[in-house]
């Protein structure tokens, strides 16, 4: 994976909500997306450029119509700020970016000329502040489509 252009500000980002999940709750009247799901192992979450993406919301969904699919502005994402406690009690400040990373002839991944992943500057300093990402960007994220495990309910 290689760094494509800026992304730029207007540009909406879309993030898979999986069905087998609880990548879906309902809160404040309304679904949305949790904290799981934006989930990553390696603290940078990945999402699909929608202007990249040739099917829509589909392209995110991965052929798979059970899935569901969350929005949210790249603008917004560059606005979070996270500060935390590093050891010995040193504050880091963390600015989140969104960064395109285009997947090319990688083994066992499909090509995607979409894919961005949103990462911290400095790396994480500590696990709890990728919670606080998490956290940010479950509420700022829109659910377009809920997963096959919570479109038919009201709450």
């Amino acid at each position: 994976m290689s760094d494509g252009p800026k992304i730029p500000d207007a540009e909406i980002l879309q993030r898979r909500l999986q069905p087998d999940r609880k990548h879906c709750v309902f809160a404040d009247g309304k679904w949305r997306a949790s904290t799981q799901a934006f989930g990553d192992r390696g603290g940078k979450p990945s999402v699909d450029q929608a202007s990249l993406c040739p099917t829509g919301l589909a392209w995110t969904q991965d052929g798979d119509p059970r899935n569901g699919v969350a929005v949210v502005l790249t603008g917004s994402v560059r606005l979070i700020k996270i500060t935390a406690e590093a050891e010995g009690k040193r504050r880091v400040e963390h600015a989140v970016d969104v960064h395109s990373r285009p997947i090319k002839d990688v083994p066992n991944l499909p090509d995607n000329e979409a894919h961005a992943q949103i990462e911290p500057q400095p790396e994480w300093a500590t696990g709890n502040a990728f919670r606080k990402l998490l956290e940010r960007l479950s509420r700022l994220a829109e659910v377009k489509i809920r997963p096959a495990c919570v479109r038919d309910r009201d709450a």
